[in-house]
C-alpha cells in the first residue's frame, strides 16, 4: 500500500479482501505493522495510521462516488457514526488490533450499544 500511496493512489479500505479481518481496526493495525498469523510480510509497505483511517472513511466514501454524502462529518452529511472505547490515534498497534465500538448512530438513532 506504501507504494500505490507514494505514487499517488487513493488508497480504500474495504472487508472483501481476505488477507485480513473484517473488522478495521485490525486491518488498519496490520497495515501499519504488516504482521499478521504468518509473520511479517514486506514491511517496507507498511503505511502510517491516518493514511488508512482515510482509507476506511473519506476515500471509501470516495470510491463509491458518495464523498458528498457520507465519508466524513460535515453539514449536510448523513452522520452515521461510532464511538470507541479507546482513542485510535494514540494507542499502540496492539491496543489499536482490541479496539471495540461501544456504540453506532445511523441516521441519528442509535442503533447499537453492547448488552449491559
Amino acid at each position: 500500500a506504501r507504494s500505490l500511496h507514494n505514487a499517488g493512489a487513493t488508497i480504500a479500505g474495504g472487508s472483501d479482501w481476505p488477507v485480513s479481518s473484517a473488522n478495521p481496526f485490525n486491518a488498519i493495525a496490520q497495515a501499519s505493522t504488516r504482521k499478521g498469523p504468518l509473520g511479517v510480510l514486506n514491511a517496507k509497505e507498511s503505511i502510517d495510521r491516518q493514511t488508512m483511517f482515510y482509507a476506511y472513511t473519506l476515500n471509501a466514501a470516495k470510491t463509491l462516488r458518495l464523498e458528498k454524502q457520507i465519508g466524513s462529518l460535515a453539514p449536510g452529511k448523513q452522520a452515521d457514526l461510532i464511538i470507541l472505547d479507546r482513542d485510535v490515534f494514540k494507542v499502540s498497534d496492539d491496543d489499536l488490533f482490541e479496539t471495540k465500538v461501544l456504540n453506532t448512530f445511523f441516521a441519528g438513532k442509535q442503533v447499537y450499544a453492547p448488552a449491559s
